[in-house]
């Protein structure tokens, strides 16, 4: 059965701060995987996370982590549930050599806070976290191929990666959606 249980007690005793966590989850995965034919498997995957943070997340003085940003996490422990999918495609040849994988994911994650940064006129920046739910998304498309040369005792391998991730944040007091793209290819 996918339940956990989970404790978390947290103590600040030089500024008088705890808190206490106590949770049940439910965590399910489901897994499905089809030959369609000798060379070609499909497969997907659905679930369900719990995650909760780092140790680092908590504090509840201010941190300092470059001169110019400093940050305090003066709010509940991080609490996310995360809701994802993902299709695989794979090729496998032997004889020939040529082997292939492409999957696509996407992942909706509901936090229990939001992040904030105040930008300083001098550029310095000042960020905390404020108890509101909130939902980011993950997507990943992800594609490999490969080619086995027997008379030179060498693979050839083209990868490709293209990863975007949306989440809210408040950035000088006006709401904002955050975009990250990360795309990358590598022939090796």
């Amino acid at each position: 059965m996918p339940l956990n249980f989970y404790d978390f007690t947290i103590r600040d005793t030089p500024l008088q701060q705890q808190q206490r966590r106590k949770q049940f989850t439910f965590e399910p995965r489901l897994n499905a995987s089809y030959d369609a034919t000798p060379f070609w498997t499909l497969s997907t995957t659905i679930d369900r996370q719990n995650t909760f943070g780092e140790i680092d997340d908590v504090f509840y003085g201010y941190l300092l982590r470059t001169y110019r940003n400093i940050e305090r996490r003066n709010a509940p422990l991080p609490a996310n549930v995360s809701h994802g999918g993902r299709l695989n495609a794979s090729y496998r040849n032997p004889v020939a050599s040529i082997f292939g994988h492409i999957s696509y994911s996407k992942r909706l994650i509901d936090n229990n806070l939001i992040y904030i940064t105040q930008i300083n006129a001098n550029g310095a920046a000042e960020s905390y976290a404020l108890a509101l739910s909130n939902r980011a998304t993950n997507q990943v498309l992800m594609a490999q191929v490969s080619k086995y040369f027997t008379e030179l005792s060498t693979q050839v391998t083209l990868e490709g990666q293209f990863m975007q991730t949306e989440r809210p944040q408040i950035i000088n007091g006006v709401a904002a959606t955050v975009r990250n793209q990360i795309r990358s290819m590598v022939f090796d």
